[in-house]
């Protein structure tokens, strides 16, 4: 599987980003939540994979279209951090 691009579906501005690169993701995983005319819109994983790159930080202002994050098959390079943070990850729910 070639690494896959997560693209902002809609103009808005990153409020909070739930992965780092290295993280393994689920189908449906969150990867990031992006607000845009006042409401905050989950971006979620289409298939499961380990995530290569994040390309937002919180706050920052993204437009349709462009890059949020990078997804690979699970055998890339793992973040030993995201360990701690794996079950929040798999289950789709908000990590701290």
């Amino acid at each position: 599987m070639a690494q896959e691009r997560i693209e902002a579906p809609i103009p808005g501005k990153i409020v909070s980003v739930a992965v780092s690169a290295g993280c393994s993701i689920t189908e449906d995983g969150e990867i990031c939540v992006l607000q845009s005319m006042k409401m905050q819109n989950p971006i979620m994983s289409p298939v499961e994979g380990t995530v290569v790159e994040v390309k937002v930080v919180p706050g920052q202002t993204v437009e349709t279209g462009d890059l949020i994050a990078e997804k690979g098959e699970h055998n890339v390079q793992k973040n030993p951090d995201c360990q701690s943070r794996r079950n929040c990850l798999q289950s789709g729910k908000r990590v701290p």
